[in-house]
């Protein structure tokens, strides 16, 4: 066998190959022997079909074992020799093998390509202040306050901000229906801002029973672009209108929410989780700026097929969340359609960070552990609030993904630890 690899870029290598015929040959007769014995002919004993016969009638399949068998043999010798890492099947190039003839074909591969990090120490970063100010523990009991609610019916009035209303309603755009666009027993709390600029507004003073009209307008930015930016015209029937009525702010509220002797210790609390929660919000941003300054710093090609897998990863997965808020097939399709090119970039974005950060680690010695693997978990099950054994047993299964997450986030420590951080 011979070969030559063409260097088509830095990630995608041709490798050029030629089969002698006589090994072709020596295929082909061992292909058709083993046909012959595990066909039935009408007209011949177990394996005693001319070769003609089996060749007019299994040509094809045969030369397709051989092709693969060749394959097999061929293209592992060739990476093993040339130290090539693909990271997707090849894709075969070639004529149709001739018996007897010297069989030439070619293989595109991707492969991974060899990156050198640097300029990955002493990034200059900024930390978002954490602090927890008193307006923040305050705007948490207010969402506490609103959870514990009793509601009670309105009666002799329109409704008002901060009313739950149950309704009834129809979208148009230009006399036309939306589609989807009509539901009916629908929950909301006017002024939450949960439906499209203009809806809650125009539905303030309207009472129990009553219908109307309410325009609103889709914003530029909406996520079904055939809607974005239109105005629209919805017909609404109130069905229900509760007023919220709040529980006083005090030691037996405290009590109420959860195991709190007081209003202090449930503050104290409240406080505590919201600086954890913005530690880890502000250690994320920090990781997202980190990997976004060593990709700037470090230009690198990646192989297409790596951002066409994840790229089609991160499209299932948001197939699968818009599908578990009950969205229609066709609206969860339109949407990932738009969200193409943004799906992409994400994907590419990734693959640079995963194989810069591979590069890192193998250059400054960083590994995973067993003890780094028993943080993990210990963290998982501290944050789940659920029995550790539960967590090692859910995890079972997903070791390299484990192992993945604990790699990379023990990189970006060790480069948050070199930064400067201001």
């Amino acid at each position: 066998m011979k070969f030559d690899v063409e260097s088509i870029s830095t990630v995608k290598k041709k490798i050029n190959i030629v089969f002698p015929g006589e090994k072709v040959g020596e295929k082909i007769d061992k292909a058709y022997n083993r046909l012959r014995k595990t066909v039935k002919i009408d007209g011949f004993r177990p394996g005693k079909a001319p070769r003609s016969l089996l060749e007019k009638r299994y040509k094809d399949r045969v030369l397709g074992e051989v092709l693969d068998d060749i394959l097999k043999e061929s293209y592992p010798e060739i990476i093993a020799k040339e130290g090539l890492e693909p990271v997707a099947y090849p894709d075969f190039g070639g004529e149709e093998i001739q018996e007897g003839e010297d069989f030439a074909f070619s293989l595109s591969v991707d492969v991974r390509p060899d990156i050198e990090p640097r300029d990955y120490e002493g990034i200059a970063l900024n930390k978002e202040d954490t602090a927890i100010s008193d307006e923040d523990v305050a705007g948490e009991l207010e969402k506490l306050q609103k959870n514990f609610a009793a509601f009670s019916d309105v009666e002799g009035r329109g409704i008002e901000k901060g009313d739950v209303v149950t309704f009834d309603f129809e979208g148009f755009i230009d006399g036309e229906p939306i589609e989807n666009g009509k539901a009916e027993n629908s929950n909301l709390e006017i002024g939450s801002g949960q439906f499209i600029p203009g809806f809650e507004e125009g539905m303030v003073g309207m009472g129990k029973g009553e219908s109307g009209d309410v325009k609103a307008a889709f914003p530029d930015d909406y996520h079904a672009k055939e809607l974005a930016g239109k105005e629209a015209l919805f017909k609404v029937t109130i069905k229900e209108v509760k007023k919220a009525e709040l529980p006083d702010l005090d030691d037996e509220f405290a009590k109420d929410v959860g195991d709190y002797d007081s209003l202090d210790a449930l503050k104290e609390r409240i406080s505590t989780d919201l600086k954890a929660a913005r530690e880890e919000e502000s250690k994320r941003k920090l990781h997202k700026d980190l990997v976004d300054a060593i990709i700037k710093e470090n230009a690198i090609e990646v192989p297409e097929s790596m951002v066409k897998r994840q790229a089609q990863y991160k499209a299932d997965e948001t197939r699968k969340q818009m599908t578990s808020y009950g969205m229609p097939k066709e609206e969860i399709e339109r949407n990932i359609s738009s969200m193409a090119d943004a799906i992409m970039g994400d994907a590419e974005r990734q693959v640079k960070s995963g194989l810069l950060l591979e590069a890192i680690a193998e250059k400054e010695g960083i590994a995973v552990e067993e003890e780094d693997i028993d943080k993990y978990f210990a963290a998982m099950a501290e944050k789940s609030g659920r029995p550790l054994d539960e967590i090692r047993k859910y995890f079972g299964d997903k070791r390299d993904y484990v192992t993945t997450t604990v790699l990379d986030n023990k990189i970006l420590d060790y480069l948050l630890e070199k930064a400067k951080i201001s």
